[in-house]
């Protein structure tokens, strides 16, 4: 993924974290630091997985649906719901097939390393999320 590849894909991460898990009808907004977790995450995810992150975002198709616009838009989108247990993610894009069903059966093994919850405190957005990837996302250089 390319840098602004990284930085679509966390916007739609954060973006996702907001319409899956704040309250309807709340304006919540992303805090600098979980901006910076979110991009933490997607870097780190893609260079865990580079083999399966780049055949995702080849796949003909993906995130040509209206709610994403791009690959890398759809990527943050799937990544949020799946690291998260919501109902739907890599797992559940048709276009994915095989690749999108390893990547999920991968998260939920390594569930501690990609664990991620969102809570929101007065209008803004949080992520709790492991040490490392906390020190990663403020530290980073």
């Amino acid at each position: 993924m390319t840098g602004q590849d990284i930085e679509t894909a966390a916007w739609h991460f954060v973006i996702a974290a907001i319409w899956a898990d704040a309250t309807e009808g709340v304006l919540v907004r992303s805090t600098r630091e979980t901006s910076a977790i979110a991009r933490t995450f997607v870097e780190e995810f893609v260079k865990a997985y580079p083999v399966e992150c780049a055949a995702i975002l080849a796949a003909q198709e993906y995130g040509a649906h209206p709610d994403a616009g791009s690959p890398a838009a759809a990527f943050g989108h799937d990544l949020y719901l799946t690291c998260t247990g919501h109902g739907t993610g890599f797992w559940d894009r048709r276009e994915l097939g095989e690749t999108g069903k390893r990547i999920s059966e991968r998260i939920r093994l390594e569930s501690r390393r990609w664990n991620i919850e969102t809570y929101c405190d007065r209008r803004q957005l949080h992520f709790c999320v492991s040490p490392r990837m906390h020190f990663l996302s403020r530290y980073r250089p």
